[in-house]
């Protein structure tokens, strides 16, 4: 039976997934899109400045996929919000089906969520939105795990804090909207078991709290150095 049940719910993650995403490359965006896709484009190839406060994170990464010789540029730099998006709706499958024990409900509302017109136009175009979502999405799945044992000290709940505390972080160096969910996670952290965490604990989950927002120091050791076209 649980064989079955895990089988199950293997199959639902994994159509939450690819059917989103072969949504999303079949209609993404082929050339060059307008406004701050454009921008995004052209900082990332060449390492520049955008617009504040800098996004360093999409930077990075979208230098890193243009150096990959697959695809027309424009087109490659266009899938990656195509497959942030993808990977929201495979983190919002695993959410509803963590908190309600079903995995055709997961399945379900990550394909409405999939064809929703807000996702589906931001995972055509290089933009922020759709990587925010995707870290915001793989963040609650992890509050999830961590709010369930929040009441425990195992290791299988320190991990989770770790690994909430290490998405917060990469989406604050993604956009910076993200600072609306600290009060909600303070909260959650007040009234779990937190005075039992050991101090190496609390010293490690600030740490990779501090991993994101470190990327913005790309911004000053960049500005120098990046063509005068951009923000620098």
């Amino acid at each position: 039976m649980t064989l079955a049940v895990n089988r199950r719910a293997t199959i639902a993650l994994l159509v939450s997934l690819l059917a989103p995403l072969l949504l999303y490359v079949f209609t993404c965006c082929r050339s060059i899109f307008w406004m701050d896709s454009t921008e995004f484009m052209l900082v990332g190839i060449d390492l520049g400045i955008s617009h504040p406060p800098g996004y360093p994170l999409l930077t990075l990464i979208t230098r890193v996929v243009s150096l990959t010789p697959v695809l027309p540029i424009p087109l490659r730099l266009n899938l990656i919000s195509g497959f942030a998006a993808a990977g929201s709706c495979l983190a919002l499958s695993y959410l509803i089906w963590r908190l309600t024990d079903d995995t055709l409900a997961g399945l379900i509302g990550a394909l409405i969520w999939g064809v929703s017109f807000e996702l589906w136009q931001q995972a055509t175009a290089l933009e922020v939105y759709a990587l925010q979502v995707f870290l915001f999405s793989t963040l609650l799945s992890a509050i999830s795990h961590w709010s369930i044992q929040t009441n425990s000290n195992n290791t299988s709940s320190l991990r989770h804090l770790l690994l909430t505390c290490f998405l917060l972080g990469l989406a604050f160096a993604n956009h910076l909207f993200i600072v609306w969910l600290l009060p909600c996670l303070v909260a959650l952290f007040l009234t779990g078991n937190w005075r039992s965490l050991r101090a190496s604990w609390t010293l490690l989950a600030l740490v990779m709290l501090s991993l994101g927002p470190t990327l913005y120091a790309y911004v000053p050791l960049r500005s120098s150095a990046s063509k005068s076209i951009y923000w620098s």
